[in-house]
């Protein structure tokens, strides 16, 4: 059972599997961390992005999770 996070209700292949079930398309992929107990946010995001390629998702699906979806979101142009 692998949590990022000392606050994680989840496990990394509990949310790839709910990735999975909705589609990245439909998913932005960020984080809370920052907190005392937690890494700095971009070293958080970093670690949970590779944790979710060691379970199973691809680097373009993470990319568009990560990148595209939220700037289609906002309508900026990538």
């Amino acid at each position: 059972m692998t949590c990022i996070g000392s606050l994680a209700t989840k496990t990394v292949a509990q949310m790839v599997e709910t990735i999975r079930a909705v589609g990245v398309e439909r998913v932005t992929l960020g984080t809370d961390f920052g907190q005392q107990s937690n890494p700095h946010p971009a070293a958080g995001l970093q670690t949970y992005a590779d944790a979710l390629f060691a379970d199973g998702l691809t680097e373009a699906e993470i990319r568009r999770m990560a990148c595209t979806n939220p700037n289609a979101l906002l309508g900026i142009d990538s």
